[in-house]
């Protein structure tokens, strides 16, 4: 979003912003974790999803569900996972929370919906983010269809 506010205003007003946004995304942050499953050598593996957690393994190797987004760190650590899942991970353990701080929390556990459950806007959204950085912004070239600006 910062990148086509950017665009259509003919500014770099949030262009610092994006930069520091996708790099937190990419793991450029206190946990040293990526948030997308898949990216990186330090990715969720223990989704809170029905399907990631029945049949997709538990140690990053496949099957996983790649490319897929995740909440992340937030101020509430909301719990509760349904009966039956299989506990991820096996041990219990917190591999992130020595890295919490400023009241922001980070956990990798299928029992912690509100940092590792995936979600459709964080991913749809996620693949325009890439777009945008591989891409650059529109050409007027982009932009003109059968002589038509639009």
């Amino acid at each position: 979003m910062a990148s086509e506010y950017d665009y259509m205003t003919n500014s770099n007003t949030f262009a610092r912003y994006s930069t520091q946004w996708l790099a937190t995304i990419l793991g450029a942050n206190s946990w040293g974790s990526t948030f997308i499953v898949g990216a990186g050598s330090t990715f969720p593996h223990c989704l809170h999803h029905q399907v990631a957690n029945l049949v997709g393994s538990h140690d990053g190797q496949p099957p996983i569900l790649a490319g897929a987004m995740v909440g992340g760190p937030n101020e509430n650590l909301e719990s509760g996972a349904p009966s039956g899942v299989k506990p991820c991970p096996t041990d219990e353990t917190d591999a992130f929370s020595k890295y919490d701080g400023n009241g922001e929390r980070y956990r990798d556990s299928t029992k912690f919906y509100s940092t590792i459950e995936p979600a459709i806007d964080y991913t749809s959204s996620s693949l325009l983010m890439f777009a945008w950085r591989a891409g650059g912004r529109p050409s007027d070239a982009m932009l003109t269809v059968a002589g038509e600006q639009h």
